[in-house]
């Protein structure tokens, strides 16, 4: 056991988590049965997302034999970790029991663990299950192909570095400090990138739907979701500059196999960035799908909220979810697509499409919509400036991730060092 952890300090030794907590394996499902006594489950997800439970969460209703609850109680201080996953790398995932009530109780596929009075510290217990190398032992038992799950005896023969009790709770009280410090880092830096998203969401629709001149003269489109646009712009039927493909091909073809093809997954919502290609044959398409030219647009007709939209990169295929768009010589390609990612087009679509039962948008329901349509040389420059805005932002928000991953690692590292007594942790 020494091997696992070699440097230890002093007063510090190894022991198999079965000599120093109790842990039991649930049953418990989420099913309801007459006669069985009403509990809260703390599920596999609760676990999951959560580091901390309390029973203020809004956590699932069930129902549970008294031997069930007797069982599988869940009390302040208790550890449950995840026991079975379709990743081995969501094994043991833990969550930490703050506080406990009467009814609280630990649901299926998770694992309770207690640690031992005088022997172990379920705060700091709950730390060591957040370091990677007491995790990787249980990661590497977990058994299957598409589902794995542990052992009952893994759990028990997890090998964990004990330091004295006093020590122990000095390390779980120092860890939530600089842990609650990181993480209020974090949730400030995700709510700029959200902030960003929208500034650039904002200037893009400001931009196609007003031009870049901020005197310039506007008039009323007579359009509710349009409003005022620049009064030397002119409206025209979506129908008379813009033509959607029909027809398709068969992408199991020698033509087409080998071709890109696009489908709804491999656009990024409200950006337009294409995420991943895919060959018709890597997918295993079998269905017809759309012949796209290289510039022409793609715009996903399932779920207009989220704007999936994006230019073909090259000669391609698209999913017959989409719709392949060309458009005529006094419409660009660039503009069009980012008033498709606009939010007043964007409000249209997602009005209309709730007027069937499956959200989508529908050939005859494009045809006479107007689009507002800048002189060629506008519609250049308007298309060049929300490209300069969209880079800013990807450029911005760039950044910000990796300070947000380095602080994740941050956190991860620090716990690391803190459990195995890598690190001196302060008094």
């Amino acid at each position: 056991m020494s091997q696992i952890f070699p440097n230890l300090p002093r007063d510090w030794r190894c022991e198999k988590l079965k000599h120093v907590a109790d842990y039991r394996v649930s049953n418990v499902d989420k099913i309801s049965h007459e006669g069985e006594e009403p509990v809260r489950l703390c599920n596999y997800t609760d676990v999951y997302h959560r580091e901390f439970i309390t029973p203020e969460l809004p956590l699932m209703a069930a129902t549970a034999t008294k031997g069930e609850i007797e069982r599988f109680s869940l009390l302040a201080g208790d550890v449950v970790i995840t026991k079975d996953s379709e990743s081995w790398d969501d094994i043991a995932v833990p969550t930490y029991i703050q506080e406990s009530a009467p009814d609280l109780v630990c649901g299926y596929h998770l694992a309770m663990l207690r640690g031992r009075e005088q022997k172990l510290d379920g705060s700091f217990l709950f730390r060591c299950f957040q370091a990677g190398r007491i995790r990787s032992q249980l990661e590497i038992e977990a058994k299957g192909v598409t589902r794995y799950g542990l052992p009952n005896s893994a759990i028990g023969d997890t090998v964990l570095p004990i330091p004295p009790l006093p020590t122990q709770r000095r390390i779980a009280a120092y860890l939530d400090r600089e842990t609650r410090q990181i993480d209020s880092l974090v949730a400030s830096k995700v709510e700029l990138l959200l902030l960003l998203e929208e500034k650039r969401a904002s200037l893009i629709s400001h931009a196609v739907t007003s031009g870049l001149n901020p005197k310039v003269k506007l008039k009323p489109s007579g359009i509710p979701w349009l409003g005022d646009i620049p009064a030397h712009w002119s409206l025209k039927p979506f129908r008379h500059v813009i033509s959607i493909t029909s027809g398709q091909v068969d992408p199991r073809s020698d033509a087409f196999r080998h071709w890109t093809l696009i489908a709804p997954n491999h656009i990024e919502s409200e950006t337009g960035r294409i995420i991943g290609t895919e060959t018709a044959s890597e997918q295993g398409a079998i269905s017809g799908k759309y012949l796209v030219r290289k510039g022409e647009i793609i715009y996903s007709k399932i779920r207009p909220e989220l704007r999936k939209v994006c230019l073909a990169p090259c000669d391609c295929l698209c999913s017959a979810d989409m719709y392949p768009m060309r458009t005529s010589a006094e419409l660009l390609p660039e503009f069009l697509f980012y008033f498709l990612l606009g939010e007043a087009f964007s409000r249209l679509v997602v009005l209309e499409s709730m007027r069937v039962a499956m959200p989508k948008v529908n050939r005859e329901m494009l045809a006479p919509c107007p689009l507002p349509i800048p002189p060629i040389a506008e519609q250049t420059a308007i298309a060049a400036e929300c490209l300069r805005i969209s880079s800013a932002t990807d450029r911005a928000i760039a950044e910000i991730q990796t300070s947000i991953n380095l602080l994740r690692e941050k956190r991860s590292s620090l716990i690391s060092a803190a459990v195995t007594g890598a690190m001196s942790v302060p008094e």
